[in-house]
């Protein structure tokens, strides 16, 4: 009968500390998520730096 309680208490405890993680952390992995899309199209739109120029066809 411990057991049982022992293993549903083990299971409570890495439940609430996984929804402490992600309710901590949430808003930190988000940002990190936002700053590396926005590093991506910052390094993106360096090259098209006159969108109306003649680009390259796409077959040769």
């Amino acid at each position: 009968m411990f057991t049982k309680q022992n293993e549903f208490q083990a299971a409570i405890g890495s439940f609430l500390r996984r929804r402490w993680f992600f309710k901590e952390c949430g808003v930190g992995l988000a940002s990190v998520a936002a700053a590396s899309l926005l590093s991506n199209d910052l390094r993106g739109s360096d090259r098209s730096l006159q969108p109306l120029a003649p680009k390259q066809p796409h077959f040769p």
